[in-house]
């Protein structure tokens, strides 16, 4: 039993410590965004495309492609794309609220 909720704790931990480590990333990336553009001021809906393909019926998004960042903003209703590999922001689109990719 001992074993078990020691296991447990190791588990937690790790978790608790790869959820922090990808938000500070994430927001190390939202700081890199800041410095190219004006954001809003509201916490963003971060993505990261993987597969650009997700996107290809979706004619809002038609510019991403793998790698790229999308920060969506609901209040503000804006999204921004940002492509990592260029330091560019790609563009920035209005949104309506409820941003969704191609069902798999």
């Amino acid at each position: 039993m001992a074993v078990l909720i020691f296991m447990g704790t190791i588990y937690k931990s790790q978790m608790l410590a790869k959820q922090k480590a990808r938000a500070t990333a994430e927001q190390q990336t939202i700081d890199k965004i800041a410095k190219l553009l004006r954001l809003p001021n509201e916490t963003p809906i971060f993505m990261t495309v993987f597969d650009e393909k997700d996107f290809e019926n979706n004619n809002l998004f038609r510019k991403v492609k793998t790698g790229d960042i999308v920060l969506v903003y609901l209040n503000a209703k804006e999204a921004v794309i940002y492509r990592p590999s260029t330091n560019q922001v790609v563009e920035v689109l209005p949104v309506k609220g409820d941003v969704r990719t191609k069902s798999k």
